[in-house]
């Protein structure tokens, strides 16, 4: 029999796209959260500093759908449907309602997030702003009619892998001062650049006026203590043209970090005891007890990778548990008792192999107990063995704890077999 413990809180994949054709995958498993402000003006459209209409900029840039608003903190929420489609409804910017639709988490509806490694690497996923849409921060341009266009004679480019986007060039301009076109992690710092998605579809067609969408982020420091992101990214199509520096006609100008930040993503796992044992965690392992012995399971949920969670924050707690077989029969490997994060489970039945498996938030966790058995010393001398030993020659062997003849007959209480006979004269 397979337990299975299955936890309330279940985020479900759903795969569409919002304002373009892209299949993005991402959420939970994507390191970055908050977001990124492109709040920049045109100088020669009125005074700075207010919100006047005269912005330019790209607004916010959501870094993940699981981005966490809010006090208390709750995900944040998008309109699913109506007039207000895909807008946030309890996040920065947010409309008032959602006429003709409904307000619900953004991962309901289409799971989005940028990876940061923990180290030296690219970075994978998009960024999702309203105004502009999918902004991309890996390496996910194709060239048209390259090899990954599906249709290269087409007028149309149609990327093979559907994650992807078709540009007529995946190559920043030298004007953009991009090291990579994508952005990368270098120690501390991100360089390279991201992009924007529907521009760069748009020069497929010379439909672009010129634009490649890139934005730069080459030196962008990472506070190592906090993960959040420093300094700021840059939208302009020339960085050598004073005009330009000063007035964002050619592109959308600054883009502010300081709203984001490294989240490590959170694992799901198997411990023994608590989060904070100490130990390897358990997942897709196999744990060997003795027969009638127990070992309490703890389900744990947080950003480290062995049993070493030192504040148990990372306790996972509000599930609903299936009713355990308690019945003890041949192919019963253990019995169960499941009590908040804490699953207690005995050994039964020696020779047996059983998972225990733990759901929760989308993710799976696993161990396999194995039942085996070990002589105890002590079982020979135990109260309960008393009838036994009564029944038992001395110098004799009884069953032990494991089933074999390992108990010696040579207590007070064993049976004196010696039969003597007095035979008359």
């Amino acid at each position: 029999m397979k337990k299975r413990i299955t936890f309330s809180i279940i985020i479900f994949l759903v795969f569409f796209a919002l304002g373009t054709a892209l299949k993005v995958r991402a959420g939970v498993s994507q390191s970055a959260r908050g977001w990124l402000w492109g709040g920049s003006e045109d100088l020669e459209l009125g005074p700075t500093g207010t919100i006047d209409g005269n912005e330019t900029g790209m607004g916010w840039l959501n870094m993940n759908c699981a981005t966490k608003v809010g006090i208390p903190e709750e995900n944040l929420k998008v309109c699913n449907g109506g007039t207000n489609d895909h807008k946030n409804c309890n996040g920065p910017g947010a409309v008032l309602s959602c006429p003709g639709g409904s307000c619900v988490e953004a991962c309901s509806v289409v799971e989005y997030g940028v990876n940061i490694p923990d180290s030296t690497g690219a970075l994978s996923g998009y960024a999702w702003s309203e105004n502009l849409g999918w902004i991309d921060f890996g390496n996910n341009c194709i060239e048209d009619n390259s090899a990954d266009d599906s249709d290269p004679i087409a007028e149309q480019c149609t990327p093979i892998d559907a994650t992807k986007y078709c540009s007529a060039s995946c190559i920043p301009p030298p004007a953009t001062g991009c090291t990579y076109n994508y952005v990368n992690r270098e120690g501390e710092y991100l360089k390279g650049c991201a992009r924007i998605v529907d521009i760069a579809k748009e020069t497929v067609s010379g439909n672009s006026g010129g634009w490649q969408g890139f934005i730069r982020l080459n030196n962008t420091a990472i506070d190592p203590s906090t993960g959040k992101l420093l300094n700021f990214g840059w939208n302009g199509e020339n960085k050598n043209d004073p005009v330009v520096s000063t007035n964002m006609a050619n592109g959308f100008g600054w883009l502010d970090l300081k709203w984001a930040k490294i989240e490590k993503p959170k694992k799901l796992k198997i411990c023994v005891n608590s989060c904070n044992s100490g130990w390897p965690s358990l997942n897709d392992q196999i744990k060997t007890i003795n027969v009638e012995d127990s070992i309490k399971l703890h389900a744990c949920y947080d950003d480290s990778d062995g049993c070493a969670d030192t504040d148990s924050s990372g306790d996972v707690t509000g599930f609903s548990p299936i009713p355990i077989d308690d019945t003890g029969s041949p192919d019963e490997a253990v019995d169960g008792i499941i009590s908040g994060s804490d699953f207690l489970v005995t050994g039964v039945n020696i020779g047996k192999k059983e998972d225990v498996e733990v759901n929760y938030d989308g993710k799976n966790a696993k161990v396999t107990i194995s039942v085996e058995c070990v002589f105890k010393p002590a079982w020979c001398s135990d109260s309960a063995q008393s009838a036994e030993r009564r029944n038992t020659c001395r110098g004799r062997s009884f069953k032990d704890n494991c089933g074999g003849y390992a108990c010696e007959c040579t207590q007070g209480d064993c049976r004196d077999c010696t039969v003597w006979r007095e035979i008359g004269q």
